[in-house]
């Protein structure tokens, strides 16, 4: 698992790239890696793990990833893991160019800022062997507020005899999960305030 991770360690710190402004979006996945040799590589070590690029919104201080659970349609408070950071530790921090990377490892969630920090939280996943696994990722946000859980990324677990579905909502606010089915929601929040009060 060390080695691994310290490979994507490597792959983040060689293929960090700017973010125009003239994107219209605030976040998106980052299609500006252009060494194909090393967008294949981490493919191969990690399928499930996507590049963004964001402009953070002016007035946003810190950041806070959360992996939320839900079950039987709701949040599950008590199972909801988080980390947070302010971004002036962050070195050559831009919120014209904030880079970072999010994805599934197994049963482990990755997070790396593009300055080469690396996070990961393992929730305390227990399905069923009958149950299947579906992740899919929200890849453009047109628009990014203060505040708000933003979901980059989606894992259903779910009877092995009925189908799912590709996230369709943008924001945790407006998920609503299907009844039967336990999910594992990567957020994203920029918050106006530092994160030694959250």
């Amino acid at each position: 698992m060390k080695k691994i991770i310290s490979i994507l360690l490597i792959i983040m710190t060689l293929t960090a790239c700017n973010f125009s402004n003239k994107s219209k979006f605030m976040m998106s996945t980052d299609t500006g890696i252009t060494d194909q040799e090393k967008l294949q590589t981490y493919q191969a070590i990690i399928p499930d793990l996507k590049f963004y690029k964001a402009k953070v919104p002016e007035n946003a201080i810190s950041y806070k990833l959360s992996i939320v659970r839900v079950k039987s349609g709701k949040i599950d408070e008590k199972n909801t893991s988080s980390f947070s950071g302010d971004f002036k530790y962050i070195k050559n921090f831009s919120k014209n160019s904030f880079s970072f990377a999010g994805g599934l490892l197994k049963n482990e969630f990755i997070f790396s800022l593009g300055n080469g920090d690396i996070t990961s939280i393992k929730p305390d996943v227990n399905v069923d062997k009958k149950e299947a696994r579906a992740i899919s990722f929200n890849e453009e946000f047109e628009k990014i507020e203060l505040n708000k859980d933003y979901i980059l990324m989606q894992v259903d677990y779910f009877p092995a005899s009925k189908g799912t579905k590709s996230i369709d909502v943008k924001t945790l606010d407006e998920f609503e999960g299907q009844a039967d089915h336990e999910y594992y929601l990567m957020c994203l929040k920029f918050m106006d305030k530092s994160s030694e009060f959250n």
